[in-house]
């Protein structure tokens, strides 16, 4: 709400922009670091037939081309290393 409320007062700071309601850094969509969307869109460059498990750098890339939160490579690092503490756990060989 920081950013919108910015936007209103006509404060906000370059490179953000907000269009269509959208909190825009540069031409990446901005997360909030604690919203549970980091994870889903982790899961959907990462987990599916499409993304493929790239590893941390490619995967990195590929999400930065879209998007931007505070601390997202070490957020991508943390949840490799659930999704692989989970194979392991449901005997999955990885």
């Amino acid at each position: 709400m920081r950013f919108h409320q910015q936007q209103v007062q006509g404060t906000l700071p370059s490179p953000y922009s907000v269009v269509n309601g959208l909190v825009l850094h540069v031409r990446h969509y901005v997360l909030n670091p604690s919203s549970p969307l980091c994870s889903i869109v982790i899961s959907e460059f990462d987990d599916t037939p499409s993304g493929g498990h790239a590893g941390v750098k490619l995967t990195l890339a590929r999400l930065a081309a879209n998007f931007y939160w505070t601390g997202m490579r070490k957020f991508l690092v943390e949840y490799g290393i659930k999704v692989i503490t989970l194979l392991k756990q449901s005997n999955v060989i990885v």
